[in-house]
């Protein structure tokens, strides 16, 4: 089965240039635009194994779309923008997007990071096991909500848990404190960062064999959080 790739692009010239380079190495694409009132829908209808988004200036769509799309799909994210400044990139990152490449770009590095994006995501969850993440001494599984540290199962609690999901299911992705907050709480981000720091803490506690010095559970100074996973690409 080939693997599927949604591209989201204002410019149907650009969009189709992509499209028709990326079925000639094998991947089946879909072209969308921001104007499409169901394009929620076609995230769900299509099961895309990369979504490849343009960032669309002056409104930031792009990254309205991926907060939005953050909250039911882990599909790898690339987003793609004719602005260089590092605010945007690093703000179009935040958001839940995997990589970034600003135009004029080479067409063969867009289909090398594209091939990385999915070769990792893959590995961190088989194919047929998507649902099921397993570590030499952690295996969380995302349908029964059940976690093993060394093979033991463990009591979290659904906060908890639901911050271990996110960071799980998007190895090595940085996750702001806000971000995380507007994923998990309703309530207002008054008390966001220490809400989020004492979640992660009780966390590490539960999962990490030494939570001062924690493998999984990664602190990105000034960032965020990451869970950290070492694959060879």
């Amino acid at each position: 089965m080939r693997e599927k790739i949604i591209v989201i692009d204002e410019n149907r010239e650009i969009c189709h240039h992509v499209a028709r380079y990326l079925t000639s190495h094998g991947f089946e694409v879909i072209c969308e635009s921001y104007n499409n009132p169901l394009l929620s829908n076609v995230f769900h209808q299509h099961k895309a194994d990369l979504l490849l988004l343009d960032l669309k200036m002056p409104y930031l769509a792009g990254i309205e779309l991926c907060l939005e799309l953050r909250k039911s799909t882990d599909t790898p994210l690339l987003f793609i923008s004719s602005h260089h400044e590092d605010h945007l990139k690093i703000r179009a990152l935040m958001s839940g997007g995997d990589d970034i490449m600003t135009r004029p770009y080479n067409l063969d590095v867009l289909l090398a990071r594209i091939k990385a994006h999915i070769r990792r995501n893959q590995r961190a969850f088989p194919v047929h096991q998507q649902h099921l993440l397993v570590l030499p001494d952690l295996e969380v599984d995302l349908f029964s909500q059940r976690v093993l540290v060394h093979g033991s199962e463990v009591n979290l609690s659904s906060k908890e848990f639901g911050l271990l999901a996110i960071l799980a299911k998007n190895p090595n992705r940085i996750y702001s404190v806000e971000t995380l907050y507007d994923l998990l709480w309703t309530e207002g981000r008054m008390s966001s960062l220490q809400t989020v720091m004492v979640h992660i803490y009780k966390l590490r506690r539960k999962i990490e064999a030494d939570p001062h010095n924690p493998r999984y559970i990664h602190t990105v100074r000034g960032s965020g959080y990451k869970f950290q996973v070492y694959t060879n690409l």
